[in-house]
């Protein structure tokens, strides 16, 4: 179960997914699905490297490759139904903690969308289930 938390300029987010989770090395895999504005279906991979950087890999309609790790700059282009857009991330602030069966990850950004800037921060608990 993967609990999200985000804000945004001031507006929160919250969302339960269920997904797949792989951990091979140093490298923790995180694949789920999520529905977002009209009934759109993201595909996204969340990729935890040396717990201390993050790709995130959305596909559908709305996709994008977004990278972060503390004091590091990206850019990437957000594409969309109604056009691609330039984007750069800029991350503040990482901080990845693992505890019996949960990851806690928490991001501070800064975001510019072709001129729209705006400040975001994301707090993601995975809470990884036994097999049985």
């Amino acid at each position: 179960m993967i609990n999200f938390s985000s804000e945004a300029d001031g507006e929160r987010y919250n969302f339960f997914v269920s997904g797949d989770y792989i951990e091979t090395g140093e490298e923790k895999t995180i694949m789920y699905e999520e529905t977002i504005e009209n009934s759109t279906t993201l595909k996204t991979e969340l990729k935890i490297v040396n717990n201390d950087f993050a790709v995130f890999t959305r596909k559908g309609d709305f996709s994008s490759i977004l990278e972060f790790k503390k004091n590091y700059i990206s850019d990437t282009v957000y594409r969309t139904p109604y056009g691609s857009f330039d984007m750069r991330i800029v991350t503040k602030n990482f901080l990845f903690r693992e505890q019996g069966h949960f990851i806690n990850l928490k991001i501070e950004y800064e975001s510019d969308i072709s001129g729209y800037r705006s400040r975001n921060s994301m707090d993601i608990i995975i809470k990884l289930l036994q097999e049985v």
